[in-house]
């Protein structure tokens, strides 16, 4: 779903149309939860396109912060 140039598609086949299935230029909270899934360079792009920040930082989003902290937690083998 991440294109070459850090945008992602609006489908999850690839694919883009109009509306709430359009292309952005950033990682939809809702598809962070994939990362689980991801090897570790996938993981931290994932990261960073869902604008997680640094240790020390802030995070506007309580969405995109929260399904990371569960996938972090995933992947950390504590399920």
């Amino acid at each position: 779903m991440r294109k070459s140039d850090g945008s992602y598609t609006g489908k999850v086949d690839g694919s883009s149309s109009g509306g709430h299935s359009a292309d952005v230029n950033y990682l939809r909270s809702g598809l962070m939860l994939s990362a689980q899934f991801a090897d570790d360079n996938g993981y931290r792009t994932m990261i960073r396109d869902g604008k997680i920040p640094n240790a020390g930082g802030r995070s506007n989003s309580v969405d995109a912060y929260s399904r990371f902290l569960w996938v972090k937690h995933r992947r950390a083998g504590k399920h």
